[in-house]
């Protein structure tokens, strides 16, 4: 199995996972900020806001209304920037990270998405998440996308019509992350998982480093990080510091 079908692979069951953990919970409004951003991956190009799934392919998303599981009904197709890589939901509001920026499209008002803003960056492979407040968004270099640039950017949206870039911090090859509360998940590439406590938008403090993972991506359920790595699928519990590691799930290469 190559590189790719290995990392969409483990996402694939590190969704699964997570979506178990919580099924005991989970509820027709099961979309909104809070359950849906942990159960996302920074790295997906799908996701769901209310009765809708949104899937991006090649400078457009689909959109179908999933009322019925079993039934999907296709709704419509909207057109976007053609680097578009990955969505992110935050209740009616979807993030998109690009190879050249971060842009924000509504579905407040109707399920097809319009967009609300937009900000360039260097060129460079970008997924992004949000608190609500702020989005945090990688920027990697060496790879397919172009550029050498390798940070992490903070921006201010509380106002989504002007995204306002707070502050960015030198990284190794960041990949993806996830953000729960005042708690910041970084997957830096071969350099590890590094977990970073948000002290204020400008300013971030690293509490953690695990450096035995060359981290691709990483799901938060509950308490729960999954973690999807070159060697497989871990689990740690961040219920407190240091992080505990509770399970590995090994794939051959």
């Amino acid at each position: 199995m190559n590189r790719n079908k290995s990392v969409a692979f483990l996402l694939i069951i590190a969704l699964i996972l997570a979506g178990c953990s919580n099924s005991a919970e989970a509820t027709s409004s099961d979309t909104t900020m809070g359950s849906t951003a942990g159960k996302n991956g920074s790295m997906a190009r799908f996701t769901q806001v209310g009765n809708y799934l949104y899937t991006l392919n090649t400078g457009k998303i689909k959109v179908a209304n999933v009322t019925t599981p079993t039934n999907p009904m296709l709704f419509g197709e909207q057109q976007v920037d053609w680097d578009s890589e990955t969505l992110f939901p935050m209740d009616s509001v979807i993030l998109i990270g690009g190879q050249t920026g971060m842009a924000i499209y509504s579905v407040k008002n109707s399920p097809m998405p319009t967009r609300i803003a937009s900000v360039q960056h260097f060129r460079s492979c970008d997924p992004v998440v949000s608190d609500g407040e702020y989005a945090y968004v990688t920027l990697r270099g060496g790879s397919r996308c172009g550029g050498n640039a390798n940070l992490l950017e903070i921006y201010d949206i509380h106002d989504m019509r002007y995204p306002m870039l707070t502050e960015n911090f030198p990284m190794f090859n960041p990949h993806g992350l996830a953000v729960d509360d005042s708690l910041l998940f970084i997957c830096d590439g071969k350099a590890g998982i590094k977990l970073y406590e948000i002290l204020s938008p400008t300013e971030i403090r690293l509490i953690q480093h695990i450096g035995d993972c060359e981290a691709y991506d990483v799901i938060l359920s509950g308490k729960t990080m999954i973690a999807v790595c070159s060697q497989g699928l871990i689990q740690y519990d961040y219920s407190s510091f240091p992080m505990r590691k509770l399970s590995e799930i090994p794939i051959g290469g």
